[in-house]
């Protein structure tokens, strides 16, 4: 791929790669040289906004979400602080937000709570939610469902195919990460099989999930190309058409913002 190409990485943490040691004025040039055309930094927290909004100076093409993470439970966010920073029209989505119970559900009250009172917010300030899901995809569809109103992306989707299909028939995009190219995904190929071309996106999570070839290196936005290019193999569509088809999803699902950002 090469600047010919409309490569948009819908998923990436840009503190977390500085804090492994990632030159960001490198990594943002590697991801243009590579065809970049949009990149949304997600939020885990609601403290480190500030820092994330420096960022984005980097470039017209950066875009950035304010959500609080499942895993972040430890503290109760100001949330009237959270909802002021979507008067900023970079700031495209809520999330990541969700629902996880891999490591069990000791905080399971405290994340359910945290995950309504951001539907509610997304519904407030009408943003797409980045929906982070592990082993909790019942729960977060029930909600979802109570909520009809809101709209989004399931990011590194990890579910079966027939999650997909119940979070395709609530409307949702599924976006796919480098865990897709990794011998034990089969059945999150074979998920990816059923989405519908202009559903689908796909993503880096960088600093992590780095794909084959680079798994075991620290991750970064331009290496969603060899998402991109496994991906076509499977779906047996050419990889720069597959490519511009995911940065057209992208840029329907954050039209309203990304226009006023511009």
């Amino acid at each position: 791929m090469n600047q010919s190409v409309r490569l948009t990485d819908s998923h990436c943490h840009l503190l977390s790669i500085v804090k492994k040691g990632g030159d960001i004025a490198q990594v943002w040039a590697e991801f243009l040289a590579a065809g970049g055309t949009w990149l949304l930094d997600v939020g885990i927290r609601e403290d480190d906004v500030d820092e994330r909004i420096a960022l984005t100076s980097l470039g017209p093409q950066l875009r950035f979400s304010c959500g609080v993470h499942p895993s972040e439970t430890a503290d109760l966010p100001n949330w009237d602080r959270l909802v002021s920073r979507f008067q900023n029209p970079l700031c495209v989505a809520v999330g990541e937000i969700g629902l996880d119970w891999y490591r069990g559900r000791e905080t399971e009250s405290q994340q359910l709570q945290n995950f309504i009172t951001q539907l509610e917010i997304a519904e407030q300030v009408g943003r797409p939610v980045i929906l982070h899901v592990r082993e909790a995809m019942k729960e977060v569809l029930t909600e979802l469902k109570r909520h009809p109103r809101v709209q989004g992306v399931f990011h590194c989707f990890s579910g079966t195919p027939e999650d997909a299909q119940e979070a395709l028939n609530l409307g949702f995009a599924l976006s796919f990460a480098g865990n897709l190219t990794y011998k034990s995904s089969e059945t999150l190929r074979q998920a990816l099989k059923i989405v519908p071309r202009e559903s689908v996106l796909f993503e880096t999570d960088a600093p992590y999930l780095s794909p084959v070839p680079v798994r075991g290196q620290r991750n970064e936005p331009h290496n969603v190309r060899h998402t991109i290019n496994f991906a076509s193999e499977i779906l047996k569509i050419d990889p720069a058409e597959l490519c511009d088809q995911t940065t057209q999803n992208f840029e329907k699902l954050f039209a309203p913002v990304l226009i006023a950002g511009e």
